[in-house]
Parts: structure tokens; C-alpha cells; sequence
């Protein structure tokens, strides 16, 4: 835990409690508020304050009245002043952090701890593809894994680099992007480098030579394909447009405060991430190998300051690439965060953070260039969901089904087309 600063006043003290070992915590806290709904000590603010607070050290802080934290949460717009607000306060409980923000706690050095991350990719997708990694920028500086980040410019950043392999052409029509494969998106290939009645004259001589020929799967492109060319007026309906995509990603609270922090040493980790990365040295310790590479000494790699960078390059001399993002995934450590270019010099503000292999199933894409996706709904119903367990009402029961009927909806399986197999 961080020393005690000289001058210290009650709110820097708080969050000084609350910044080194909230990570640790952050389940016992949960329950403590969400398992509690049914009592009386619910109603009370305060009570919810002293029940976060007390597990950071077991004393109950002097916080001021009910009535000063009720106004402090109606300041941050948590309740409305109409219901219970312990109770509404709940039904918008996420996390500790999120607790803690509301009634005034400052979280030094931890970032933005709310869920909403962004990724910029030269690349189209639905979701994350751990299997992906590699094919952006590619630099992997931080870490190997996916990486997000808390201001959308910066990920907008990483969306205009030039990726490791080709990226399609991000063809539309009339204003619509095209998905590659398909014969709207061959098409608009064919027109590309020629004029519109020469690409249909073309299309039209390969159909007409192809009939009555077995490759119907081809046939059958190629049809669609001079279909979409005789629908438009003129060459200029077909554009091709910049390959840069915005995520916006839903990070959970729980996988942030389960992230090695880059910019502390090992020993001055959360209490976590410090178990789990004391347990990795058994692994190593196994290896003969690594111990006589490093003749039988692992302090240097498991020395209260040794750097997260020392610890994860060293791994990749002494042991093998990425092995140590692997480990401490293992161990349950969920990926690392850092501050970004825009915050670094300062050493506060915004984070970017990387998210082992394996984490991805973690991350919900929200929007896609501000267009909503499916990890919206899903979301959405989550939290409605979580409405439902602590503040029941009709109104908020159908707003619930509604919610998950549109998701079912959109994830319902479709029955699979015949793959179209284009052969010239």
C-alpha cells in the first residue's frame, strides 16, 4: 500500500485505501451490496458506503450523514430523490469502482474504470479473434494480446495504420458497404477498372459461355452479380471508401481490475495480480533449462521491482514468446493496462489496455463506426436483467422481455447458403 502522504485529506485518503487494493476486493464488495437487497440496511446510503468501505482496512470512515451522501449521489445523477435510493443505487451497482466514483472516491492512477472501451482496425468484423493477433500494427509493445482503449481518438489512431496483411477494398453501393465475397462486392471489382456496359458485357459473354456447364455455384454468382450491375444507373453508384473502423467495446469492470498495471513495478501491484504472479515461478522453476540459464536465481525475474517489461521479456528470452502473457493469464490475470501517449508524460488520464488470448470472449462489441451491433442488445439485457434482481416492477419485466426478444432475434441462426466459389 502507498505511503501516507503528508496533508493528506479524507477523500485522498480514501481513494489512497481504495486505489492499491480495490482489485482484490471487487467480488467480496459485490456481493455485500447485491445480496443485501432484502434488508432494512439497504435503504440507508450510508450503510452501503460502510459496507464498501469496511473491507479496505475494517473501519468504518466518517463520511458525514445519510443526507450528504444522498445529495452526493443525486449529484452524479445515481437516484432521482422520487424512490429508495439505496435500493435504485443498487439497481445501478456495476462494480465497487463504479460505487466508489459515485460517493466521491477518486481512484488515482486506475484510468477511465467504466466498461466503455474503443478499437480503431483497418479490418471488418462481429467479434474479437484472438487467432487475429498480429495482423494489425502489429507492434504488440505492451504485451501480446488484443488492445483497447479509453479514449476513442487514440483508437481512431490505430484504425489508419497500415495492417500486416491486405485488407479488402471497403467497397459500397449507393452508400452501402459491401461484404467481400459476395456477388454485390464482385461487382463492384468488375466495374472497378472498366466502364459499366463493357464490366456487364463482359459478365454477360461468362454466364453465356458457362451455361449448361456443372459449376452452378459459380452460374449462380455471376448471375447475381450482372443483376446488381443492370440495377444502377451509372459507374459512380459503386465507391470505395477508407478502411478505418471504430469498436466501441464493452470492457468489464472485473477484467480491468484484474490487468497488470505497466506503469508499477511487481511489488507495488494490486494484491491480485502480485498472488498470480508469484505463482508463475513455479512453472519456470520446473525448467531446468531456465534455471540453469539463470543459475537457479529467478529474482530476477520475481524481485519487488522488477518491471512488468523485465518480467514479460525476460519470460520470452529465458523461457518462450508470449509464455508469460500465457502464465499470468492462467493464473487469472486478465491482460495489462498502461497509460496512453496523450496521458504518459503527466502519469495520469486516459489507458489503453491489452487483453490476453482467451479474453476475448469477455469483450461485447457495442457499435461499429457509431452503428449499433449485437453485443449492444447484449448488454442491454444484461443490465435489465440486473434491473429486475434488485428493484422488481411490471414495467421493468416487460422492458426486459422486450429486450431479449430483439436479442434472440438477431442472434437467431439462419439457415447456411451454399458457399458461391468463384473460378475465372
Amino acid at each position: 500500500m502507498a505511503a501516507q502522504p503528508k496533508n493528506e485529506s479524507h477523500w485522498q485518503k480514501v481513494a489512497r485505501l481504495l486505489g492499491d487494493d480495490i482489485s482484490s476486493t471487487a467480488g467480496t464488495a459485490k456481493d455485500i451490496v447485491l445480496n443485501g437487497l432484502g434488508s432494512d440496511t439497504l435503504g440507508m446510503p450510508a450503510d452501503i458506503y460502510n459496507s464498501i468501505s469496511g473491507l479496505y482496512g475494517g473501519d468504518q470512515l466518517n463520511v458525514g450523514t445519510s443526507d450528504d451522501i444522498r445529495n452526493r449521489l443525486k449529484a452524479n445523477n445515481i437516484t432521482s430523490g422520487e424512490r429508495n435510493e439505496g435500493a435504485e443505487f443498487a439497481s445501478n451497482f456495476f462494480s465497487p469502482v463504479s460505487a466508489a466514483k459515485a460517493l466521491g472516491f477518486k481512484l488515482a492512477g486506475m484510468g477511465a474504470l467504466g466498461s466503455t472501451v474503443f478499437h480503431g482496425s483497418p479490418f471488418k468484423f462481429d467479434k474479437f479473434d484472438s487467432k487475429k493477433i498480429n495482423t494489425g500494427e502489429g507492434a504488440q509493445a505492451y504485451g501480446h494480446g488484443l488492445y483497447l482503449a479509453d479514449s476513442p481518438q487514440v483508437a481512431k489512431g490505430y484504425s489508419k495504420m497500415q495492417p500486416m496483411i491486405p485488407v479488402p477494398p471497403n467497397r459500397m453501393l449507393n452508400g452501402v458497404e459491401l461484404t467481400p465475397g459476395t456477388p454485390e462486392y464482385h461487382a463492384g471489382t468488375l466495374v472497378e477498372k472498366s466502364t459499366l456496359a463493357k464490366a456487364k458485357k463482359d459478365l454477360a459473354r461468362w454466364i453465356n459461355d458457362k451455361e449448361g456447364t456443372p459449376d452452378t455455384a459459380s452460374m449462380e454468382g455471376w448471375k447475381k452479380s450482372l443483376e446488381t450491375l443492370n440495377s444502377v444507373k451509372n459507374k459512380s453508384a459503386f465507391k470505395v471508401g477508407k478502411n478505418e473502423n471504430l469498436y466501441k467495446v464493452d470492457l468489464p469492470d472485473e477484467q480491468i481490475a484484474k490487468m497488470l498495471d505497466w506503469d508499477k513495478p511487481m511489488g507495488e501491484q494490486s494484491a491480485v495480480v502480485r498472488k498470480a504472479w508469484q505463482s508463475t515461478k513455479n512453472k519456470l522453476s520446473k525448467n531446468e533449462n531456465v534455471m540453469a540459464d539463470l543459475n537457479g536465481d529467478l529474482s530476477i525475474m520475481y524481485g519487488k521491482d522488477v518491471t512488468p517489461l523485465e518480467f514479460m521479456n525476460t519470460w520470452d528470452i529465458v523461457a518462450d514468446t508470449n509464455g508469460a502473457e500465457k502464465a499470468l493469464s492462467e493464473a487469472g490475470i486478465s491482460g495489462v493496462r498502461y497509460l496512453d501517449g496523450i496521458s504518459r508524460s503527466s502519469g495520469k488520464g486516459t489507458s489503453n489496455y491489452v487483453v490476453f488470448p482467451g479474453g476475448e470472449t469477455n469483450l461485447k462489441i457495442l457499435e461499429r463506426n457509431k452503428k449499433p451491433m449485437v453485443g449492444l442488445l447484449e448488454k442491454q439485457v444484461e443490465d435489465a436483467k440486473k434491473t429486475l434482481d434488485t428493484s422488481f416492477s411490471p414495467e421493468a419485466y416487460k422492458a426486459y422481455l422486450k429486450l431479449r426478444r430483439q436479442r434472440d432475434e438477431a442472434t437467431a441462426t439462419k439457415p447456411k447458403k451454399k458457399p458461391v466459389v468463384w473460378q475465372y
